[in-house]
């Protein structure tokens, strides 16, 4: 059972305004979904949407004891996740420092792919908080988390996230050239420069620094897409992670980022698809102001247009009209939900030139 003795509840999720006195500890229950809370060593903020801690201690105890398999199991979870939001996170204000934010009731793409892991190396609730904690910070005692981009100890480039942090620390081992088996990797580099976020990713565009490599240009051995077309990709397994790159291999090493798209695989009869977390739309014809939702259930202007959110990669709508919109300098795409996509075609559709393959593993981990 959930460790309810460890925690206590504070206040709604937030930093306190200027001035304001520190909220008053309350009692939690395992029904509680949104609020500042006290696990162990750790200080939580609540985000979790339409999951309450009770729901989610009991969802890791079920995937844990019908998925033996650490890919089957993340596999098991992402379909409890289809149809989440997508939002980017740096959109919100860094939670206070001390303060790690838990959250599930929206997703951008790589803190889909971070929830995921950490959902899946964990046997209950209390674990998947550390879990989160050890993936998203940098070497970071539990009361010391700092979520400023630029001063914090928090994660922000992909690769850092999920290469040092992640397979350093056995959540996930990299089996890209395993994959490959006899094809040639192509070596991505790129220099990890500070960098301001843009306004449709930040409204107070922050400076973002890198943790690990600042300054310094990083190598990564990956598949490239003509290559990973054409090999034998029946050997990369459901609930294995894919991390896309547009670093053109040609060049000399620039400051785009290593790591551009994170998502989790689907192999289906050795054909390999994928589940991510997408602002884009599915198209919908003939849908009007009473249709159902089939997605997420939020609209680009008109029911026709619903955010996908955590959803399978899957084909661009052969109908012309709903192809493409653009609203406040951001281009959105429309897809028909019915095709799925095969990752090879997806990363030649949206100019991706290489990927790497994580496949989660079971650590043996200790409590924070």
């Amino acid at each position: 059972m959930l460790s309810i003795a460890l925690l206590a509840c504070l206040a709604a999720p937030g930093a306190a305004a200027p001035g304001a006195r520190e909220p008053q500890p309350q009692p939690l229950t395992p029904a509680m979904s949104a609020g500042v809370v006290r696990l162990g060593a750790l200080t939580l903020q609540l985000e979790l949407g339409r999951w309450t801690v009770g729901e989610l201690d009991r969802l890791i105890r079920a995937a844990r004891a019908t998925n033996a398999d650490p890919g089957e199991r993340i596999a098991y979870l992402v379909e409890r996740f289809r149809g989440t939001p997508f939002e980017y996170e740096s959109l919100s204000p860094p939670p206070p420092a001390g303060t790690l934010r838990v959250r599930l009731d929206r997703f951008g793409c790589t803190g889909f792919v971070i929830a995921m892991l950490a959902l899946g190396g964990a046997r209950d609730f209390e674990e998947f908080a550390g879990n989160l904690a050890r993936i998203r910070y940098w070497r970071a005692a539990p009361g010391a988390l700092d979520s400023d981009p630029a001063t914090g100890n928090i994660l922000d480039f992909a690769w850092e996230v999920f290469v040092d942090s992640a397979v350093g620390q056995g959540f996930a081992t990299n089996v890209t050239a395993e994959i490959a088996r006899g094809t040639p990797l192509t070596r991505f580099a790129a220099r990890f420069t500070a960098r301001r976020r843009g306004l449709s990713y930040d409204p107070d565009e922050r400076l973002v620094v890198s943790r690990v490599h600042p300054g310094r240009v990083v190598i990564a051995q990956m598949l490239a897409q003509p290559d990973f077309a054409r090999l034998d990709r029946s050997r990369i397994r459901t609930g294995d992670v894919l991390l896309f790159s547009r670093v053109d291999p040609r060049l000399p090493p620039g400051e785009e980022l290593l790591i551009g798209h994170a998502a989790i695989a689907i192999n289906i009869g050795g054909e390999i698809y994928m589940v991510h977390a997408t602002r884009d739309y599915v198209w919908r014809p003939t849908a009007g102001r009473d249709s159902p939702p089939i997605a997420t259930g939020i609209y680009y202007g008109d029911p026709r247009r619903e955010q996908l959110g955590v959803a399978p990669a899957t084909a661009w709508t052969p109908d012309r009209r709903g192809q493409e919109l653009r609203r406040d300098g951001v281009v959105y795409h429309g897809y028909d939900r019915s095709q799925l996509r095969p990752v090879h075609d997806y990363m030649l559709g949206a100019h991706f030139h290489g990927v790497m393959v994580l496949r989660p593993t079971d650590r043996s981990s200790r409590r924070l």
